[in-house]
Protein backbone atom coordinates (compact mmCIF):
# COMPACT_ATOMS: atom_id res chain seq x y z
CA UNK A 1 0.00 0.00 0.00
CA UNK A 2 2.58 2.56 1.11
CA UNK A 3 5.10 1.44 -1.51
CA UNK A 4 2.54 1.80 -4.28
CA UNK A 5 1.67 5.31 -3.08
CA UNK A 6 5.35 6.27 -2.88
CA UNK A 7 5.88 4.94 -6.41
CA UNK A 8 2.97 6.98 -7.76
CA UNK A 9 4.20 10.11 -5.96
CA UNK A 10 7.72 9.74 -7.32
CA UNK A 11 6.27 9.37 -10.83
CA UNK A 12 4.29 12.59 -10.36
CA UNK A 13 7.37 14.37 -9.02
CA UNK A 14 9.42 13.11 -11.96
CA UNK A 15 6.88 14.36 -14.51
CA UNK A 16 6.71 17.74 -12.75
CA UNK A 17 10.51 17.97 -12.88
CA UNK A 18 10.59 17.17 -16.60
CA UNK A 19 7.86 19.75 -17.23
CA UNK A 20 9.88 22.35 -15.30
CA UNK A 21 13.01 21.42 -17.26
CA UNK A 22 11.09 21.76 -20.54
CA UNK A 23 9.67 25.12 -19.45
CA UNK A 24 13.18 26.25 -18.52
CA UNK A 25 14.55 25.16 -21.87
CA UNK A 26 11.70 26.92 -23.69
CA UNK A 27 12.28 30.19 -21.83
CA UNK A 28 16.00 29.96 -22.70
CA UNK A 29 15.08 29.50 -26.38
CA UNK A 30 12.66 32.46 -26.20
CA UNK A 31 15.33 34.64 -24.59
CA UNK A 32 17.80 33.64 -27.31
CA UNK A 33 15.23 34.47 -30.01
CA UNK A 34 14.67 37.88 -28.40
CA UNK A 35 18.42 38.50 -28.30
CA UNK A 36 18.72 37.56 -31.99
CA UNK A 37 15.82 39.89 -32.88
CA UNK A 38 17.48 42.71 -30.92
CA UNK A 39 20.72 42.29 -32.90
CA UNK A 40 18.82 42.43 -36.20
CA UNK A 41 16.90 45.58 -35.16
Amino acid sequence: MFQAKAGANSKIIATQKTLQDKAGANSKIINRMKAIKMTFD
